[in-house]
């Protein structure tokens, strides 16, 4: 293993950490040791979107980008990336 290794967080570790359960403490480990925020987390645990939205959302944030979009569960965080609507049919 690198002296550094990568981790990907399934929605089971992320509940795990933000519940408190066992596998808690070993997220907020990796999570301390992360050179990046984790923006997409965050986004997911304090927000009613999906996980994949929440990925989309932080990438936006990170890059500064627009959202190109028609997803209606976007108008619940629209605030907080700027997001161009596709129109709906």
């Amino acid at each position: 293993m690198k002296n550094n290794p990568a981790f990907v967080l399934d929605s089971y570790a992320v509940l795990a950490h933000y519940q408190n359960e066992p596998g808690g403490p070993r997220v907020k480990a990796v999570l301390s040791r992360a050179e990046k925020g984790v923006a997409d987390v965050y986004l997911k645990a304090h927000h009613p979107i999906s996980y994949a939205d929440a990925f989309a959302l932080a990438l936006a944030q990170e890059k500064q980008a627009a959202l190109l979009t028609g997803d209606p569960e976007f108008r619940k965080v629209e605030s907080l990336a700027t997001i161009e609507w596709l129109p709906q049919a």
